[in-house]
């Protein structure tokens, strides 16, 4: 109610009201890139494709979907808590949109038929957008370090 204070039971709404915590344990695996996932199964269903195991490839593209979800959704999740991870964010969810185009297109061909174009292309595009981010960190200019004053 307004007007009533209540001292020691009082809420803050930005959370200052709880302890300070220890911080979680890391999970297991948190230190595997969740982008390298779906980039290493878009890269095995191009390679089962190119080796004629097009149901193999099928599966892999289809098992890549919820891993390239995440990396979106960990991306996506970074730009609203202001870290700068755009880069990240304005791949990984084309290449999402990418590899569900191109697991739809495959599924819709008949069965014994070769892949459709559009099918690996979206599978290799994907896999370029989850690389273009490594590009871009390898291609930055290297600034070099300020050197102390000296004084004579």
């Amino acid at each position: 109610m307004p007007g009533r204070s209540y001292a020691g039971n009082e809420r803050r709404l930005d959370g200052a009201h709880r302890r300070a915590e220890a911080p979680a344990p890391p999970a297991p695996g948190a230190g595997l890139s969740s982008r390298l996932v779906p980039l290493s199964l878009a890269l095995g269903a191009t390679l089962a494709d190119l080796a004629g195991a097009h149901g193999l490839g099928a599966l892999i593209v289809l098992l890549a979907i919820p891993c390239a979800a995440a990396a979106a959704f960990v991306a996506a999740g970074d730009v609203l808590e202001g870290r700068p991870a755009w880069g990240r964010a304005l791949t990984s969810v084309p290449a999402l949109a990418l590899l569900v185009v191109g697991s739809a297109v495959r599924h819709a061909a008949p069965a014994g038929a070769a892949v459709p174009p559009l099918a690996l292309s979206a599978v290799i595009a994907a896999a370029i957008l989850y690389v273009v981010p490594v590009l871009f960190w390898v291609l930055q200019p290297v600034v070099p370090a300020p050197r102390p004053a000296t004084t004579p």
